[in-house]
């Protein structure tokens, strides 16, 4: 379906509204006329929301059973060792023994994976590491093995797949923790800067959550630019903007961190 400009306009207005998938807003836009007003009140009065929840649904069904067929193609019966412990000397620091940040900048390289993609995040997440850029030989095996992989072509196709490892909700949370202590500067360090939380919520909650556009351009307010993020924050941000998609939605009864409160205030300072 071919769109001109206002109509493209209406989709996203709609979408915005309610939160509906891009072809389904077409459509809904195209059987009232475009009329983008009486389409959304037709949307709720005629409960549309549970026919887009059941659309999506199916779709995520058959993602999931396309991706695991896939998987099961590739899917090894058994991960040699040896070759997982020869790979780690290829680009482990000598002075070391552990791949540092050179040698997993370099193995990334290998495998045709951007260090700024979200799959490296998971990649070094499989491996439990527990600081930034570096993997220690237990690490770097015991990682190999739970990606089923033990060579460099083996983690090509393995890559492609790393996306999907999160799809699950308790999968997204376990990982989203394990990011923020493996992106600290230093180790003994409670907390992340604003601006590295940031970078990293553009990554992790890209196209996730409705908020996300909002959040982020408050945290390059000139006093939040001064702020940290601890751990706390961190782990509640994932859950408010996961609960709260509409100023509206908003409980300032619930006890969430001070900097949320001062997020809604500026939502709501936004808005007027």
């Amino acid at each position: 379906m071919s769109l001109n400009n206002s109509q493209n306009e209406k989709v996203r207005q709609f979408m915005v509204f309610t939160n509906a998938p891009l072809e389904f807003s077409k459509n809904v836009l195209s059987t009232y006329n475009w009329q983008l007003d009486r389409a959304i009140d037709q949307y709720f009065t005629q409960n549309l929301s549970a026919q887009v929840e059941r659309e999506k649904e199916l779709e995520e069904q058959n993602k999931k059973k396309i991706i695991e067929e896939k998987r099961k193609k590739y899917q090894k019966t058994y991960t040699n060792r040896d070759k997982i412990r020869t790979l780690f000397n290829k680009y482990k620091d000598q002075e070391t023994g552990f791949i540092e940040f050179q040698g997993l900048a370099s193995l990334l390289e290998d495998i045709e994976l951007d260090l700024l993609d979200i799959k490296a995040l998971i990649f070094c997440w499989f491996f439990r590491a527990k600081e930034q850029g570096k993997f220690t030989r237990d690490e770097f095996i015991e990682g190999m093995v739970s990606l089923n992989c033990d060579c460099i072509e083996d983690l090509k196709k393995r890559k492609e797949f790393l996306i999907y490892d999160i799809d699950d909700k308790e999968q997204f949370k376990n990982f989203y923790h394990f990011v923020f202590d493996f992106s600290k500067e230093d180790p003994n360090h409670k907390f992340l800067t604003s601006e590295v939380a940031s970078q990293l919520w553009k990554l992790l909650f890209k196209d996730k959550y409705k908020l996300t556009e909002n959040w982020l351009e408050f945290l390059t307010k000139e006093e939040c630019k001064k702020k940290t993020i601890s751990f706390d924050v961190w782990r509640c941000i994932v859950d408010f903007l996961g609960s709260v998609k509409e100023v509206s939605d908003y409980n300032e009864n619930e006890a969430w961190p001070v900097i949320i409160d001062e997020f809604m205030d500026y939502m709501k300072e936004e808005k007027n």
